[in-house]
């Protein structure tokens, strides 16, 4: 015969166990790494990206042509422009350490040096340089698309090309029996 106090001690045990894994900060915290999330994050590092090579081009131009007239307020709201690019890259390229598979994290972190290489180079009147740092960050970029897209299965598989084939014969042969 079982005990009715323990009986409620451990029914009263389960509650309060339960209510407070309920709010625990671990359930409460969001849960990253599906299709539709890992999406979200690829494209917010891509955007970032983007941004911050356009902004290198930019401000390369923009000192290449007029920095014999530049004052030092408008050099502060460059290198306050220049910040917030950096920060939104790093924050994105963060959450993509966070939730990718190990073939876009591979593809993000040559992304991520191409991209410093660009940041670096681009303030410089060396036109080569910052061209082959332009090309290398184009092409990480590229690389990086192209294995978010195999990771988010929007390019199709080397199995799928024979699938369609494959089940027209399979009910072909079922309908024939």
């Amino acid at each position: 015969m079982i005990d009715p106090t323990s009986a409620a001690a451990s029914a009263g045990t389960r509650a309060i166990a339960s209510a407070l894994l309920k709010k625990s900060p671990a359930r409460l915290a969001p849960r990253l790494g599906g299709r539709e999330e890992r999406r979200g994050v690829y494209a917010r590092y891509s955007h970032a990206h983007a941004d911050a090579a356009s902004f290198a081009q930019a401000l390369r131009m923009e000192k290449k042509f007029a920095s014999t007239f530049m004052g030092q307020g408008r050099m502060r709201t460059l290198l306050a422009m220049t910040q917030e690019r950096q920060t939104e890259l790093l924050s994105a390229y963060l959450e993509v350490r966070l939730v990718a598979n190990p073939g876009p994290l591979a593809a993000a972190d040559d992304l991520m040096s191409a991209t410093s290489n660009l940041m670096d180079t681009g303030p410089s009147f060396d036109e080569h340089a910052f061209g082959a740092a332009l090309e290398k960050a184009l092409e990480a970029h590229r690389a990086f698309t192209d294995r978010c897209r195999e990771d988010l299965w929007y390019a199709p598989r080397w199995w799928q090309l024979y699938r369609v084939g494959w089940w027209s014969a399979r009910w072909k042969w079922v309908r024939g029996k």
